[in-house]
């Protein structure tokens, strides 16, 4: 065998990991060397076996020479028979001797072997002491993330907490908002309660400009009336019948009664030669008849009230007839439509 160390001695022995495994395997080869881990589950070869078996084929080579001499001594006595049988004695001497060179070989490149396998367990030893360096360096490394971790872990439940704090200040607000959004709709209820009366209002003031309106107009014609001295158009009376002519030598076109004229029940007022609107007032019941009358027709345009009459078209003249059912006062209030009227 050739001469080597059993454990290559590392560099950085006085470190207590690499220490502790370079002793691991120094007790490993000495147990090895001494043949304290001797068997068939062992994946070395028995250093001390090797040598005694070596020893053992030495002993029986020396044996088998020493008979060997004494045969050869004894060869010049014996019959041919014998020698034949010396031969053939000698042959299997010399087959056991080269099966026992055969088998010191196999043992010489076992033991080459076993060196090579050694050496690259020391490899493998020595790039499992640098894996091992590496790992704890990763280690140390893992141990430093983890300490980043948790302090990252740490501001995250900070941050979480800050989180909950704006989101309950969130809902606090958004409760504000819910609270003034109600109190919005109120105010734009009252506000629509109040437009809706103010619209009412509107239309009030918008009637009452309109029967204002109307108002002025009644009394610029009376003013023109008055002003123009028209020829009286109505006499008072109390006969059944009163023909009804109207007088209009100034050109205007409104005439009206100066005071109520007493009718009688079934009694007439007739309209010759006139195209225009009718106003009827019976100032007993306060009813009012509207009517149109032309064009040989007459229309009842609205009433309200009873006893307001009624009118029908005998050629050339329109007839008012009374249907009350005594005597009332009426005045009549013509619009003529026609300058020649």
């Amino acid at each position: 065998m050739a001469n080597q160390s059993l454990v290559a001695i590392p560099p950085n022995v006085e470190e207590p990991i690499v220490l502790k495994r370079f002793l691991s395997r120094l007790v490993e080869q000495l147990d090895i060397v001494l043949g304290n881990r001797a068997g068939p589950q062992n994946k070395y070869a028995d250093q001390q076996q090797l040598v005694s078996l070596n020893e053992q084929l030495t002993t029986n080579l020396k044996s088998a020479l020493e008979s060997l001499e004494y045969a050869i001594l004894q060869t010049s006595e014996l019959t041919d028979d014998e020698v034949i049988e010396l031969t053939k004695r000698v042959l299997v001497v010399e087959d056991v001797n080269s099966q026992q060179n055969t088998r010191l070989n196999d043992i010489e490149l076992l033991d080459g072997q076993q060196d090579t396998r050694l050496d690259d367990i020391e490899l493998l030893d020595g790039q499992q002491d640098t894996r091992l360096d590496d790992i704890e360096s990763l280690d140390g490394q893992q141990d430093t993330r983890l300490d980043d971790i948790e302090l990252l872990d740490g501001q995250q439940d900070t941050r979480l907490d800050d989180i909950e704090l704006l989101d309950g200040q969130q809902d606090t607000r958004l409760d504000d908002i819910e609270l003034l959004d109600g109190q919005q709709n109120t105010r734009l209820n009252d506000i629509e309660s109040l437009d809706g009366q103010q619209d009412t209002r509107l239309d009030d003031i918008e009637l009452l400009d309109g029967q204002q309106d109307i108002r002025l107009d009644e009394l610029d014609a009376e003013k023109a009336l008055l002003a123009g001295s028209p020829a009286q158009a109505f006499s008072a009376s109390t006969q059944t019948s009163t023909n009804f002519k109207v007088a209009n030598d100034g050109g205007y076109s409104t005439d009206t009664s100066a005071n109520a004229i007493a009718i009688a029940s079934a009694g007439t007022k007739v309209f010759s030669n006139f195209s225009g609107m009718i106003i009827v007032n019976n100032t007993a019941t306060g009813g009012v008849g509207l009517f149109l009358v032309g064009a040989g027709a007459n229309l009842t345009v609205a009433s309200v009230g009873s006893s307001v009459g009624s009118f029908s078209y005998v050629a050339p003249n329109y007839v008012w007839t009374s249907n009350d059912a005594s005597t009332s006062n009426y005045t009549f209030t013509l619009f003529r439509t026609r300058s020649t009227a």
